[in-house]
């Protein structure tokens, strides 16, 4: 086996302030992996597929590349991107970091292997806060950033394997939280596989923004890309309210969704791409009775206005993208919309969501020359 480090044919594709970095590398057949700390190791394998940990022989695939990007996994976003953040007081903006970091950045304990739970150390970080403050937290995370694929649950644990809860008075001081399929090892395996597959296909929609680009402009491209790349899929997968269903195809080769994932995947894109984005959730109304539904609330120019990317969406097989329901105000798109209630009538979601413009945005306005 051959290292190769980056500095010859590789590094074409890297600037030098990205050393030690994690990339993600696409090969000519469509095959993803991971690249770690500035450098890539190959050798031959059996299967013919490329997973995180992977090496690969230097002659026959070194060729086949086709680009190799920036990824972000384990980096939160800025923090002005957070909505929900922003709902909370600053020792709660305190320990929403810690957990936000910690999640991003977990990754298992060689000393215990079959670990089910993330231990968050809030007495250590000297972050005094209580149970009923983190279970609020825990939902505005899950709200505000569509990456926490680690979680089987934001809900706080008092012990590492049993279910008991935190003290609901006072400091909590070590919770744990539910690692996704409750294995810490299965989750970090999934969660670095799959953010290198998310980032592959999400990078081709990004990369197509343009530096003159005005947010209205960068929102509409990524609106409308997003939608010529997925369908409307059912439930016919664990994850297609996810952002694994958006940008990674199921079996049949197709990026299908629902919903949640329609909202996710465009939240998740918009703030990649540096655009305030809030994944909403509550009902729809076209035709009664009310439906469970998810659509986003986006920044432009520093006004908020609403967008439902499911009803964007025209059927399979149909050709173009609708702007239905695209860069609307409160007035013209709550007829038919709930937000933050649920098919029961109870409410939910976050408490308060932001004041839209007074008037939808022009569509003509939002076309790049």
């Amino acid at each position: 086996m051959k290292l190769i480090v980056l500095t010859t044919t590789l590094a074409l594709f890297l600037s030098s302030a990205e050393a030690g970095a994690q990339f993600v590398i696409e090969k000519s057949d469509g095959t993803i992996s991971a690249l770690n700390d500035g450098k890539v190791s190959f050798s031959s394998d059996a299967g013919g597929k490329w997973s995180v940990g992977d090496t690969y022989n230097e002659a026959d695939d070194i060729d086949c590349i086709s680009y190799i990007r920036r990824t972000l996994p384990k980096r939160p976003f800025d923090k002005t991107l957070y909505y929900g953040r922003s709902l909370l007081d600053e020792n709660e903006q305190k320990a929403y970091d810690l957990l936000m970091e910690s999640f991003l950045n977990f990754s298992p304990d060689p000393a215990a292997p079959n670990a089910k739970r993330i231990a968050i150390d809030f007495t250590a970080a000297g972050i005094e806060i209580t149970y009923s403050q983190l279970l609020t937290i825990g939902q505005y995370l899950l709200y505000d950033d569509p990456r926490l694929l680690m979680l089987q649950s934001a809900v706080p644990k008092g012990d590492p394997t049993q279910m008991v809860s935190p003290p609901r008075t006072g400091p909590v001081g070590t919770v744990y939280y539910d690692a996704r399929f409750f294995n810490v090892n299965t989750a970090y395996t999934i969660q670095n596989l799959n953010s290198a597959k998310i980032e592959a296909a999400a990078s081709k929609i990004l990369d197509k923004i343009k530096p003159d680009m005005n947010d209205a402009q960068k929102f509409r491209l990524l609106h409308d890309e997003f939608l010529e790349l997925v369908s409307y899929g059912g439930m016919s997968t664990g994850n297609s309210g996810t952002i694994e269903g958006a940008f990674i195809p199921n079996a049949s080769g197709y990026y299908a969704i629902v919903c949640q994932g329609y909202a996710k995947g465009l939240q998740y894109l918009c703030l990649r791409a540096g655009i305030p984005a809030i994944y909403v959730s509550g009902t729809a109304n076209y035709n009664p009775p009310p439906v469970a539904h998810a659509w986003n609330m986006v920044m432009i120019d520093g006004e908020w206005y609403n967008v439902d990317p499911t009803n964007d969406d025209p059927p399979l097989g149909a050709e173009g993208v609708n702007h239905t329901d695209f860069l609307q105000c409160d007035a013209d798109f709550l007829h038919d919309h709930t937000p933050g209630t649920n098919t029961e009538g109870s409410t939910e979601f976050f408490p308060v969501l932001p004041e839209t413009a007074g008037q939808s945005y022009p569509l003509e306005d939002t076309v790049y020359p």
